[in-house]
C-alpha cells in the first residue's frame, strides 16, 4: 500500500477541502440530497439498487455512503474531502479505489452543488486533490470515469489535461442500466509541476497585447 496518508486541509483562493467527518459528512449529505435529482443522472448504483425513492431512503444510502469512505480512509485506500466556499458546504472529491504495489493507482471521483456549478470549483477541487494523492498519497496514476452524456464532468478533466484512454462498454450501473463510461488518466510524471498551477494558467487571463 502507499504510505497511508491520511487528507489534509487543502487550500486554493476561497476553495478548501476538508477531510470527511461525520460533522461535515452531515452537511454533505444535506447538499445531496438537495441535488439527488441532478446527481442522480450520473451516480453509480449498484445494479437494482433504489435509484429514487423517498427522502429518508436517499438520506440513508449517503449516510452510508459517508460511513464507507470514513472506513477507507482509516484503512488508506480512500482520500475523501468534502468543498467548501466560506463555511458553506458545496460538494465533495474523492481519490478511492487507492492500490499499492504494483500499479500505485486510484481513481477520482466528484461532484458540485448546481447552485455553484460553472464556477470553477470542480477542477480546482480535483487539482488539489490530485496533487495531494501524487505527493503524500505515494500515487503514480489516477484515473476518472465519466458518463459520455456528463459534459460538466468531461470539461473538468479536459481542462486539467488528463489524458483520454477510450472507453469501457458498460462499465458501471446509472440508472437502472449498465452505461459506458470514457476512460480518462494521469500519471504522476504527466502531471509535473502540479495540476494546481496548471489549473491557474487555464483561469489566468492572457496578458493584454499578447498574441492569440
Amino acid at each position: 500500500m502507499p504510505a497511508r496518508a491520511r487528507p489534509a486541509t487543502l487550500t486554493l483562493g476561497d476553495i478548501r477541502l476538508l477531510p470527511l467527518t461525520w460533522a461535515n459528512g452531515a452537511k454533505l449529505a444535506e447538499v445531496h440530497e438537495r441535488n439527488r435529482e441532478w446527481l442522480g443522472m450520473w451516480e453509480a448504483t449498484g445494479e437494482g439498487e433504489q435509484v429514487r425513492g423517498s427522502r429518508g431512503a436517499m438520506t440513508r444510502s449517503y449516510w452510508a455512503y459517508v460511513a464507507r469512505h470514513r472506513r477507507e480512509a482509516a484503512a488508506g485506500t480512500a482520500l475523501p474531502w468534502v468543498i467548501e466556499i466560506g463555511r458553506a458546504v458545496v460538494g465533495h472529491v474523492v481519490i478511492g479505489q487507492i492500490a499499492g504495489v504494483p500499479s500505485w493507482s486510484g481513481t477520482v471521483g466528484y461532484w458540485v452543488d448546481r447552485d455553484h456549478a460553472g464556477q470553477g470549483i470542480a477542477p480546482a477541487a480535483v487539482a488539489l486533490a490530485v496533487d495531494f494523492a501524487f505527493g503524500h498519497g505515494g500515487l503514480h496514476r489516477v484515473e476518472a470515469a465519466i458518463h459520455p452524456d456528463n459534459t460538466r464532468s468531461l470539461a473538468v478533466v479536459g481542462k486539467l489535461g488528463f489524458r483520454d484512454e477510450g472507453t469501457r462498454h458498460r462499465y458501471l450501473h446509472v440508472r437502472g442500466v449498465w452505461a459506458d463510461h470514457r476512460i480518462f488518466a494521469l500519471t504522476r510524471e504527466e502531471a509535473s509541476g502540479g495540476l494546481v498551477e496548471r489549473w491557474n494558467q487555464v483561469r489566468r487571463p492572457k496578458a493584454r497585447g499578447a498574441p492569440s
